[in-house]
């Protein structure tokens, strides 16, 4: 994280009235009832600049609504779980440590990867056999 600023540059924001916007409109459509005022407030900026400024991009998100939102703009998205399954495909971590991934995100609340409840729907999930 200490080279991030070296290796991405300065953060993008909003900068016209059609992003800020754009930013509310699609904020409103991410909340639920009851969120926090800034609930999905970054996720709402960053999907309005990729579309308003037409940006070749792939937004990486493990908030399961945005993909869809994404989508309706012709934005591509990346799951943390598409990111763990590349990492595992590649051989840059092996499944058991994959797994330990796993559970941890999930006893954090992060959920799970689609259709995993065991040790067995996960190596199902890892090989694309599910």
């Amino acid at each position: 994280m200490a080279q991030a600023h070296d290796i991405f540059g300065e953060p993008l924001r909003p900068e016209n009235g059609a992003e800020h916007v754009t930013t509310r409109t699609l904020r409103e459509r991410l909340a639920k009832p009851g969120d926090a005022p800034h609930k999905h407030l970054g996720e709402a900026e960053t999907l309005a600049i990729i579309s308003c400024r037409s940006l070749q991009s792939i937004f990486v998100t493990d908030d399961t609504d945005v993909p869809s939102l994404a989508q309706e703009h012709g934005i591509k998205t990346v799951t943390t779980w598409d990111l763990l399954r590349l990492a595992g495909h590649v051989k840059y971590v092996d499944a058991d440590t994959l797994w330990a991934y796993i559970q941890t995100l999930r006893d954090h609340g992060r959920g799970r990867p689609p259709r995993v409840h065991d040790r067995t729907s996960f190596d199902q999930w890892l090989t694309g056999d599910s």
